[in-house]
């Protein structure tokens, strides 16, 4: 038989493997309530304690063949949402089945989050006993991604089988159920049975809203369902309607309705004001009512180019405004720019004043260049009072040159080196002007690596955790332009440059004639690792530090270690922050999922190769417990582990808890928990949080 062999070869796999201990899953039938010739479905619901989790599950659905019969076996949510296939087989009243979701040939090794796994379709018989009916669970079995067998406890269903009264009422439906007033929805009463000859009355009570709706509906004789309209006029603020349907047997149901207005826009303000060059304001949009399920999508224009925007704003539903920021360019002019919002022909517009002063000047710092290399950059200058500008520079190093157009260059000799400082000045045609320094260091052909730091935190304490990202620091470390790595594995020599560390070389992300990230090897923690950088220039002085068990730092949006970290709301590609015009963005609200990227979560359970990333298809976990802290309050973590996709950077996945204040700039840290029971903590980065 085709699925006792495939349950074989799945699990076959995984019998050698040993118990997953101290977790356990858990599997609940559902119960329910049926009538003699009706038809009943129960849930099989996963719950899962623990950190592990299942990628795969196998179990048996026993149940009397006198009173019922299996119509289907269909996939739930939760084995929906972790792409798993289900496949049953096998003789009436003793179904096996396998969750393990089979991708091309290959086991597919998503986790199965907690909820609805399958449901069992089932029909009674019309010879059935009016009486509890057993549905039981049997034969079950439960694995991890790598195989390892979990236990699991099991608790059977029953179908509550009865006789069919005549007026039942299963149900009543309405879609949809928030009305856009004026607006209507299609409403249905169902029964357990066919209605008799006659017909079946059943009445409609409504309680709230003023809404319109037939006193009584008939259920045509055979028919088991009727549909009728419900509208609702004008209306100015929302409100609730509850609709109960009453059968003449006294059996009811109801269902709860929401009318509201159309959404319009309100007002719009933005603060502070004015706001200058560089500086932002943050605005909010009033509704009249709120927001509908699931939610609406604001545009938003600004008749300026230097003042940026977020063109579309996606709000939750029940929501009565909406906040975003706006940010003027740094070489924005005195103005005073015109916000447009609008959703289907309502608008609203907000005027923001950028003010004016002394010309803007924008000049680079921080340079260096090798003796011989030719450096080359550029300068540039705006009047807010959009007034014409020169750019001059004073104090050129000798053979150096700069136009008026702003560009830099200068190939400096080996009698010029050390720093130089050179003056640019921007002045407008009223004669306003301002002054910027930039300095430049002339270095030696020859490398020097100066310090090494975590690539995510910048912290020079603890750069290297088995596998993660280090940032080298340093001077002359090549004459070649900024390379970065395209291909994986990532190259272990990039530009002339390697960086050797205990006399390998270690994998190589960017390289600059300043910086270099790299990969550190995966070493036991407290190893000593000599770090030499290497290059075509030379070989620099070498280095020393220790690695660590773990080195946490969570990446952030400036590259710096601090602000906005690099938190996503999972499965989009929205940074949980503030709405902007920069990046596609929301705040997270409590409940939701978020994924924060870092390195130096530590030792990983499972191989991966320096160099590269997780194999495809697979969650490599983090080997120590890794805990996220919102605003001081710990969030569940479903996963913390290596990043699909990505070398050496970890994801973390976490459920906003509930009761946060909400806020732009919520404080977020990771956790490792080290061998010894000790906690190493992440640098402090920030979020948008919002009311649900």
């Amino acid at each position: 038989m085709r699925v006792r062999i495939l349950i074989v070869a799945i699990w076959g796999a995984f019998l050698g493997v040993p118990e997953a201990t101290a977790q356990s899953v858990s599997l609940r039938l559902s119960s329910a309530n049926a009538f003699i010739n009706g038809e009943v479905s129960l849930d099989l619901v996963l719950s899962a304690s623990g950190t592990v989790r299942p990628a795969a599950l196998q179990w048996r659905v026993e149940h009397s063949t006198m009173d019922l019969a299996l119509s289907q076996i269909r996939l739930g949510p939760a084995g929906i949402a972790a792409g798993k296939t289900l496949t049953c087989q096998g003789p009436e009243g003793q179904k096996s089945c396998v969750l393990a979701g089979l991708l091309g040939g290959k086991v597919n090794s998503n986790l199965i989050g907690d909820g609805i796994v399958a449901r069992v379709g089932l029909r009674v018989n019309p010879d059935a006993v009016a009486a509890p009916s057993e549905v039981r669970l049997t034969a079950s079995f439960a694995a991890t991604p790598l195989g390892a067998s979990i236990p699991v406890s099991l608790s059977s269903g029953t179908v509550n089988i009865a006789i069919p009264v005549s007026g039942s009422l299963t149900g009543i439906a309405c879609n949809p159920t928030w009305i856009v007033a004026p607006g209507s929805a299609e409403c249905s009463v169902e029964t357990s049975t066919p209605a008799p000859p006659g017909g079946l009355q059943v009445t409609i009570q409504k309680g709230g809203a003023p809404v319109s709706a037939p006193p009584s509906v008939t259920i045509s004789a055979g028919n088991t369902r009727v549909a009728f309209q419900v509208s609702a006029g004008s209306q100015t603020t929302a409100q609730g309607v509850t609709l109960t349907a009453v059968a003449q047997s006294g059996s009811a149901k109801s269902i709860n309705l929401t009318v509201a207005p159309p959404i319009q826009l309100s007002s719009m303000t933005c603060a502070p004001q004015p706001i200058g060059p560089g500086e932002s304001s943050v605005c909010t949009i009033q509704f009249r009512s709120p927001t509908p399920p699931p939610g609406v999508s604001i545009n938003v224009s600004s008749n300026s180019t230097t003042l940026l925007a977020p063109p579309v704003l996606q709000v939750r539903p029940s929501k009565s405004s909406v906040r975003f920021r706006v940010d003027a360019a740094p070489l924005a002019g005195l103005q005073n720019a015109r916000l447009t919002s609008e959703y289907r022909g309502s608008s609203v517009n907000e005027t923001v004043g950028v003010t004016g002063g002394d010309p803007i000047l924008l000049v680079p710092d921080g340079l260096a260049v090798i003796q011989g290399s030719k450096l080359e950059f550029e300068v540039s200058a705006a009047d807010p009072s959009n007034l014409p500008v020169t750019i001059s520079a004073i104090n050129l190093p000798l053979g150096a040159q700069f136009s008026p157009s702003g560009l830099f260059q200068w190939t400096p000799q080996s009698f010029q080196l050390g720093s130089h400082t050179v003056r640019f000045r921007a002045m407008s045609s009223a004669g306003a002007s301002v002054l910027k320094e930039a300095t430049i260091r002339v270095v030696e052909a020859k490398p020097v690596l100066v310090t090494l730091l975590n690539s995510a935190n910048l912290s020079s304490q603890s750069p290297c955790s088995p596998g993660g990202l280090a940032t080298l620091l340093g001077t002359g470390i090549t004459r070649s332009q900024s390379v970065s790595a395209d291909v994986v594995p990532l190259p272990r020599k990039l530009a002339d440059v390697e960086v050797m560390i205990n006399g390998s070389a270690a994998p190589l992300l960017f390289v600059s004639a300043t910086q270099v990230n790299f990969q550190c090897p995966q070493l036991a923690a407290g190893t000593t690792l000599n770090v030499v950088l290497r290059s075509s220039l030379g070989v620099s002085a070498p280095a020393q530090i220790l690695m660590r068990h773990a080195s946490p730092g969570i990446f952030t949006i400036g590259a710096n270690g601090k602000g906005q970290g690099t938190i996503f709301l999972a499965g989009e590609s929205s940074w949980a922050m503030i709405r902007n015009g920069f990046v596609p963005s929301r705040p997270a609200a409590a409940g939701e999922f978020v994924t924060i990227y870092a390195t130096g979560l530590g030792p990983v359970n499972g191989t991966v190769a320096d160099g590269q990333g997780p194999p495809g298809g697979s969650l490599v976990r983090a080997a120590s417990e890794v805990e996220v802290l919102l605003d001081g309050r710990p969030a569940e973590v479903p996963f913390a582990g290596l990043a699909p996709g990505l070398v050496g950077a970890f994801q973390v996945n976490a459920i906003v808890p509930p009761g946060l204040a909400a806020g732009d700039e919520i404080p977020v840290l990771l956790r490792v928990k080290q061998p010894n029971g000790v906690w190493v903590q992440s640098n402090q980065v920030l979020m948008g949080i919002e009311d649900p």
